[in-house]
């Protein structure tokens, strides 16, 4: 009996779940299942089933026997579950076998080597386990071969792989392989790709390699790797990508890789090599990327670097180059990023290297050249002259003039190079004079000493920044059982403000206005590029106390600032201190981009509050949505990567802009993540589902016009539409989806954006939440939520469905508690719901 579909009737919607062949889930809110077999239905299948968000594909169990005429089977990138189905190896006539980006489970069968008419087999992207069966060397038409991304196989590289001749290209990359690298690998002669980065292999590279005449792309980066680069690597003619970086590989960098004619790429970084860089590396012309950074290479820079007008990348830092850099990087228009520092180098920059149309990355530091001033005129640049620049003989400003000579105009003289040709006379009255003005500068200073301590009966109070504490809540920690340290400049105390957080207290004794002497104080502010007051460290300065307060014991009248009143003395509260976050002055930036701002700020405290839990969380997988300027996501990869340097970092944005700013801050910061332009996260969705452990979203929560959301360039940072919830709303349900079992999600909310119905939304989900930052800023008051799968809140929320009862009014008292200052919400439980 054909089952009808009478009951699908648009009118009838509210009983959807109740139609023929329809599976909803236990709330009867989403579709989770679609069986139409046998109905006699024909045409074409509605675009809009794709936004069944919740329909589970389920296994793939087809009567594939009657597919005797089958030629290609290419099921990428679905939600099909459940063990590889075995019905494939009958199919006699299948040359093309796709089950790659599903979520197949368990080993993959020995069987599949019996498919010797295959000649394109992927099982990449599922959660396969067990070793790889040696039975897939039987399939001796195979021409492509993709294991890699996300299994997890035991054991290593099946030796019989070597018996794939017709292999062209193997993708094993990132799937946990351990062990030796087969030597019969190199029996492959028409393989241009091999892929094996990302696993655990080791010993050394098999000189059997050096016979794969045809390769053009060999990446066996990012494994533990020993030994030397083979010299049978000469033979490598075709080679253009070559990548061996973070291996254990030692020995010199062989000649004969400069004479490589195709090579392009060259990334051999984090090893232990030695000797000089190939003197004809670059010859050929064709050179594009060069990364030999971290190593112990001595010698000359090669001259040839850039001889074919194509290099773009070149890093050599935190090695022991030395002598001068070659003139013609001078004129090599096409570089973009260039990384020569720690180094030994000497001798004047190249003309014109400072100032190539492309450049968007140059370091230098640490290293001894010389040479005229770097010209910065004509440009918009904001606050101090780094103090890293580090050159005693840089001259030009008030404290440093220049000493011009008639022979040499920027020749500076040696104290001891020349005898002074001033008389004697003038010397002693120069003298005489400085000790006349020594005096009056001391009598002075004592008198106004003197005066003030007469006058001394107020507090001025002085904050660089709002904060979640008053001045009064400081001034109580300022009591003698509070005490833990006294030095030389003052009085350290410990306190505890309000909202637990704990605090230092430091008094500075004697500090008159308009000093700059400290005494040996621990900390000092200075502005940053964003206008923000930044607390630099010394390693003393305690890191488990999130602010400092600085009291200066000097007189004044009586004043308010910010409606805080203290008496005796003088209160400056400086900022939370981050030892582990992104510095601004290495945030990279772009019209088109949103610079790091107070909810920036904002965010990455409430990643540092919460850090001895996210350390404790061990995640794998780290997520940043819209991620801008790469201020977020390179501050999590700095305070986790000591600690978990396993952890993988992905950032999306739909600003393109963003990733190229979000690279360069990462890269200023020597830390890495996957970059990739999308909305929100539409291509990740299939990926990384259930698999993120911390997800991160400053999302747009401006309420602007609806038809502003979605805007190019920089808009798209902050146009939210109506009430700013039109992003967020759209963001809530794929977290639910990308997050693990042990999943977090911190976002950033406006008040406008009403945070806790945002709360209610995710608790009907199973998530629990509370309010890590609450910060309030001149023209906005932001709430950093974070939100976590709670089984508890699941099944509570199941039983109330179940019973059809509304959300307890505890639940809503619990959200409701965490927005102390927006006490209306109490009067509208109602409307929460």
């Amino acid at each position: 009996m054909i089952p009808s579909l009478d009951s699908w009737n648009v009118s009838n919607y509210v009983l959807l779940c109740s139609w023929t062949g329809i599976q909803c889930d236990g709330m009867n809110r989403s579709v989770v299942a679609l069986d139409v077999s046998n109905s006699n239905i024909s045409g074409t299948l509605s675009p809009a089933i794709t936004e069944l968000r919740s329909l589970v594909m389920g296994e793939l169990a087809w009567e594939f026997s009657q597919l005797k005429e089958l030629q290609v089977l290419d099921v990428y990138n679905n939600n099909l579950n459940g063990t590889l189905p075995l019905g494939v190896t009958h199919l006699a006539k299948l040359k093309y076998l796709d089950f790659g980006g599903n979520y197949f489970h368990g080993t993959i069968p020995p069987s599949y080597g019996s498919m010797q008419q295959l000649n394109y087999l992927s099982l990449k992207g599922n959660d396969l386990r067990g070793l790889i069966p040696g039975e897939l060397g039987n399939l001796t038409s195979l021409e492509q071969l993709y294991l890699g991304y996300y299994n997890d196989f035991d054991g290593g590289i099946p030796p019989e792989f070597g018996k794939l001749t017709n292999l062209v290209h193997i993708d094993l990359a990132n799937c946990s392989l351990s062990g030796p690298i087969p030597p019969e690998l190199g029996g492959l002669s028409k393989l241009d790709t091999l892929f094996l980065q990302t696993n655990e292999l080791t010993g050394p590279i098999p000189p059997e390699l050096g016979n794969l005449s045809s390769i053009k792309s060999l990446d066996l980066s990012n494994n533990a790797l020993t030994g030397d680069i083979p010299l049978e690597f000469s033979g490598l003619r075709r080679l253009i990508l070559l990548n061996l970086f973070l291996n254990k590989l030692h020995g010199e960098i062989p000649y004969f890789i400069a004479e490589l004619p195709e090579l392009q790429v060259l990334k051999l970084w984090h090893n232990n090599f030695t000797g000089a860089i190939p003197a004809k590396l670059g010859e050929n012309g064709r050179l594009i990327e060069l990364d030999l950074s971290s190593n112990k290479l001595t010698g000359l820079v090669p001259k040839s670097l850039c001889l074919g007008r194509k290099l773009q990348i070149l890093i050599l830092r935190i090695n022991f180059l030395f002598g001068p850099l070659p003139d013609d990087l001078g004129h090599c228009d096409t570089l973009w990023r260039v990384r020569l520092g720690q180094n030994y180098l000497t001798g004047s920059i190249p003309s014109g290297f400072l100032y190539l149309p492309e450049l968007s990355l140059m370091e230098l530091q640490n290293n001894y050249l010389s040479g005229q001033i770097l010209m910065l005129s004509g440009n918009r640049f904001t606050g101090e002259i780094p103090s890293q620049i580090g050159n005693p003989q840089l001259c030009g400003s008030y404290l440093n003039p220049c000493n011009y000579s008639s022979t040499s105009p920027l020749q500076f003289h040696d104290q001891n190079s020349s005898r002074s040709q001033v008389p004697g006379k003038f010397k002693l009255l120069f003298a005489l004079g400085l000790l006349a003005c020594s005096l009056v500068f001391a009598v002075l200073a004592i008198i106004k000493t003197r005066k003030i301590r007469r006058n001394s009966n107020s507090w001025k109070l002085t904050a660089f920044q709002k904060l979640e504490f008053g001045c009064e809540e400081i001034l109580e920690c300022v009591k003698e059982n509070n005490i833990i340290g006294r030095g030389g400049a003052g009085i350290v105390y410990r306190g505890l403000m309000p909202n637990g957080e704990p605090v230092a207290v430091k008094k500075l004794l004697g500090i008159t206005r308009g000093s700059s002497h400290d005494n040996g104080f621990i900390c000092r502010s200075m502005k940053t590029r964003a206008g923000k007051d930044e607390l630099l460290a010394n390693p003393d300065c305690n890191s488990r106390l999130h602010y400092y307060a600085i009291i200066w014991m000097r007189s004044s009248r009586r004043r308010r600032r910010r409606g805080c009143v203290a008496q005796n003395g003088s209160v400056q509260v400086a900022f939370r201190m981050s030892p582990k976050t992104a510095q601004i002055r290495l945030v990279s930036s772009h019209p088109e981009v949103y610079e790091p701002c107070d909810d920036s700020f904002a965010l990455v405290d409430a990643l540092l509050a919460d850090r001895t839990n996210i350390l404790a969380h061990r995640p794998r997988l780290c997520l940043e949505v819209g991620c801008g300027s790469g201020y977020v996501i390179a501050s999590l990869a700095l305070m986790l990567g000591q600690e978990l340097p396993g952890v993988y970092y992905f950032a999306t944005d739909i600003n393109p802009h963003a990733l190229r700013v979000t690279r360069e801050t990462l890269d200023a910061h020597a830390v890495d993540a996957e970059l990739m332009c999308m909305d929100i996260a539409s291509g990740l969705e299939k990926r990384l589902a259930g698999r993120v452990d911390v997800m991160v979203v400053n999302p747009p929560y401006v309420p602007t016009p609806d038809y502003e959301v979605g805007s190019e360039g920089i808009a798209s940072a902050w146009a939210g539409g109506e009430n700013g919830r039109s992003v967020i709303d759209r963001i809530l349900p794929v977290a639910d989806r990308l997050l693990s079992d042990k999943g977090w999600l911190y976002m950033v909310t406006l008040t406008t954006n009403d945070p806790s119905q945002i709360c209610l939304l995710m608790r009907k989900k199973g998530y629990a939440s509370r309010i890590v930052v609450q910060r309030s800023t001149e023209e906005e008051s932001l709430h950093i939520i974070k939100f976590w799968r709670d089984s508890d809140i699941q099944l509570d929320t199941k039983e109330n469905v179940t019973t059809n009862k509304s959300v307890p009014a505890r639940a809503m008292d619990s959200l409701v508690s965490q927005f102390p200052q927006l006490s209306f919400w109490k009067g509208t439980n109602s409307n929460c719901l």
